[in-house]
């Protein structure tokens, strides 16, 4: 089983990797850049990256971190994922929420995407791996930037 965490943003420039990094410590999740994935420290900095594979624990695979754009390379997966989410939130009930979703995934630019296969973090009787910034098991969790 596999589930996807989302960054819809509405600013045409995607959060540089730092911000990424920085953003994630923050949370009580630090991560670091894959070894064999290490770009130039320049690029740390650039808020145009497509793809980055961030290692959370050495006994684990890391996770790839996709970074989709409503214009140029990867538009049409774009349009896939936004499409997908929007379908998804259409069948929930009207309401002022659903509305506000709504309004903000209209806006979206850029979409930073990772999926995660549960069994990555599931250890049988144990919570001790799962990550402090994933939703608790069984409910979805899309985090939205401005």
């Amino acid at each position: 089983m596999a589930f996807c965490l989302r960054a819809f943003c509405r600013d045409f420039a995607a959060p540089s990797l730092s911000e990424l990094l920085v953003w994630l410590r923050q949370y009580e999740t630090p991560v670091t850049i894959a070894e064999e994935a290490n770009p130039p420290a320049a690029e740390l900095l650039s808020s145009y990256w497509d793809q980055v594979r961030l290692s959370y624990d050495a006994g684990e695979a890391p996770l790839t971190v996709r970074c989709y754009r409503a214009a140029g390379p990867g538009a049409a997966t774009f349009a896939e994922e936004l499409a997908d989410f929007v379908a998804d939130v259409r069948e929930l009930a009207d309401s002022p929420a659903r509305s506000r979703v709504l309004d903000q995934l209209g806006a979206t630019r850029v979409l930073v995407v990772v999926e995660v296969t549960c069994r990555r973090w599931i250890r049988i009787g144990s919570e001790s791996s799962w990550p402090k910034w994933a939703p608790a098991r069984g409910r979805s969790m899309t985090r939205s930037a401005s």
